[in-house]
């Protein structure tokens, strides 16, 4: 899926450290490609990193918390 970047709202410039931890959770990543970041089983939720598409600008990424409720899957 490639996304243009009229079909972006609103672009949010990270600060040069948000910069830093979204490099840390992303490297190595493509299209299609996920992972689930635990290290603290338990005690924090697990984060959820995907790499959902590309534009012009780069890739997209997704972050996300998952859990379950009643049996379903929540986020």
């Amino acid at each position: 899926m490639t996304a243009k970047i009229e079909d972006i709202r609103i672009l949010l410039k990270l600060s040069p450290q948000g910069t830093a931890v979204m490099d840390t959770l992303t490297a190595g990543m493509s299209v299609s490609d996920h992972k689930k970041i635990d290290n603290a089983e338990g005690t924090f939720m697990a984060l959820h990193v995907e790499c959902i598409g590309q534009c012009n600008l780069g890739p997209l990424f997704s972050l996300a918390h998952y859990y379950e409720q009643a049996g379903d899957l929540m986020r």
